[in-house]
Formats: structure tokens, sequence, C-alpha cells
């Protein structure tokens, strides 16, 4: 794995501590799956509550944090959100803008101060990256009865998907603006 080339060990629940592993260096708190929020918190998903929301992976960090001083915790998180759902959010701008990006940054910034207030001090936050270049959205997007040559950037990528992202990542930056002027150290 990755991390563990760098040194790092995997989150607890994949390698438990009993084994020997050595936290000095950083916890990895990514999952395949994981999500902001739980996805029951604004749609039912058809597979369930997702184990990995943001809230248990701090719970996880919670249950670890005193095995070491002071480590790296990595948390990924915002991407899957979008997934879960991409077809309907994708062509629902309104829902976008009013219930899906409003509902993951406030569970990103209630999960960071609740980090915050467990003693995390420094934190990599990471926007979307581009969804309509991605080769399956591209196939869903060539493939909807209304999609014109206009419905494409010009690196021949999907407006209908690029355009949530972009839209995200600037609410990303003025969370993560809000937070920088409120924590400063």
């Amino acid at each position: 794995m990755v991390s563990q080339a760098f040194g790092h060990s995997l989150a607890p629940d994949a390698i438990l501590p009993t084994y020997g592993t050595n936290f000095s260096r950083g916890i990895n708190f990514g999952n395949a799956g994981c999500t902001a929020s739980f996805p029951a918190s604004f749609v039912v998903p058809p597979q369930g509550r997702n184990p990995f929301a943001l809230e248990i992976r701090i719970g996880e960090y919670r249950r670890v944090q005193k095995l070491v001083q002071r480590f790296l915790s990595c948390f990924i998180l915002g991407g899957n959100d979008f997934n879960k759902y991409n077809l309907f959010y994708y062509s629902n701008q309104t829902a976008i803008e009013q219930i899906l990006v409003p509902n993951i940054l406030r569970v990103i910034k209630e999960g960071i101060q609740k980090l915050i207030k467990y003693g995390a001090m420094n934190f990599l936050i990471w926007g979307l990256p581009a969804q309509g270049c991605a080769s399956i959205n591209l196939a869903q997007a060539t493939s909807l009865p209304f999609t014109s040559a206009g419905d494409y950037d010009q690196l021949g990528c999907s407006k209908l998907y690029n355009n949530p992202s972009i839209y995200y990542n600037q609410k990303l930056m003025d969370l993560v603006d809000e937070f920088r002027a409120n924590y400063t150290d």
C-alpha cells in the first residue's frame, strides 16, 4: 500500500494496535467509499448507510489519539458525496447549490471543529477534480438525449459534471478562508 511504503500505518480498524502497529508517523483514516456525511441525512441511498462517514472516522481518531502525542491524520472526503447520487444531482444545479454542497460543507466544518477541539492542528483540505473528464461521466453525459456540443468545455469534458465540482471548490475555498481567519495558529 502507498501509505505503508512511506512508513505510515493503516487505520486501526485495518491493522489492530495489538499487532505492534507503529502510529508515530501518522495514521491514514482514508477508506474507499468515504463520505463527509451519512448519505441518509439528505437522501436515502439504495445501499443504506455508509459505514465510512466522517463522523465515524472522527470516532476512530478519538479512539487512537492517545497512542501518540502528535501525528498526521489524513481524512479524505467530499468527492464520494457527489458520486453516490451523481446523475440526480448533476442534472439539478439547484439541488447541488441548495442541498448537496451546503450539507457536505456543514459536515466538513463541524468535523474539523471537532478535530480541533480534540487537539488536531494541521489540515490538508483539497477540492474535487474535474468530474466531467472521467470516462464514466463522459459516457453518461453523451448518452443523455439533451446533450449538445455546447455541453462540453474546451478540453471535451462534460460541463454537466464539471460545473458542480467548480461550484463545490469555490465554496470549499470560502470555508478554508473562514478557518484561516478564525484559527490563526
